[in-house]
């Protein structure tokens, strides 16, 4: 909830102060690579955003806990930001919720074949082609990869996860049998 506070803040600031400076473009300051993801230049960019930050939370909390977030969203922004950085400013807070978005997709992939995830993945289908031909003004690619980059890291923290846990439930027995 924190977040959407700081996206209404900074929204309410863009319409007083041109903040366009603080967008991710070619030839970006370090900080750029976050400070964009706060910046809405509209008022429906920032209600959307929003509400797929709030639908998606709870859900990555509850699958993940606080720390594989934490760890994972920043990355996959941060990267996703410096790998395809264009030459247009890119604004706004969709590659926190593609973040969410791939999170959410490598937990489900355990599970492929309940009705719930099959039309989870059909709409992600849809944002990712809207995403992609909807619109010439969209730096798509920060999208997908923010997406692929938070899947991939979700999926290293679920292998790391289960390693750790079979080691402690493996000395648990060890220690059980003696």
């Amino acid at each position: 909830m924190i977040l959407v506070f700081i996206f209404i803040l900074f929204y309410s600031l863009s319409r007083y102060y041109d903040l366009s400076d603080y967008g991710l473009s070619s030839g970006f300051r370090y900080w750029q690579l976050i400070a964009y993801n706060f910046i809405h230049l509209t008022f429906m960019h920032m209600f959307f955003n929003s509400i797929g930050y709030l639908i998606y939370k709870p859900v990555i909390a509850e699958y993940y806990g606080r720390k594989a977030p934490i760890i994972v969203i920043p990355i996959s922004v941060i990267l996703s930001s410096a790998i395809f950085c264009s030459e247009k400013p890119t604004f706004g807070a969709s590659t926190i919720i593609f973040s969410m978005i791939g999170m959410y997709l490598s937990k489900i992939w355990q599970d492929r074949h309940s009705k719930r995830q099959k039309y989870t993945i059909m709409l992600l289908i849809m944002l990712i082609m809207q995403s992609i031909f909807g619109y010439n003004v969209i730096n798509w690619q920060i999208h997908i990869s923010a997406l692929a980059i938070s899947f991939i890291l979700s999926r290293l923290c679920a292998t790391f996860t289960m390693i750790s846990r079979s080691k402690i439930s493996w000395k648990k027995t060890e220690k059980d049998t003696k």
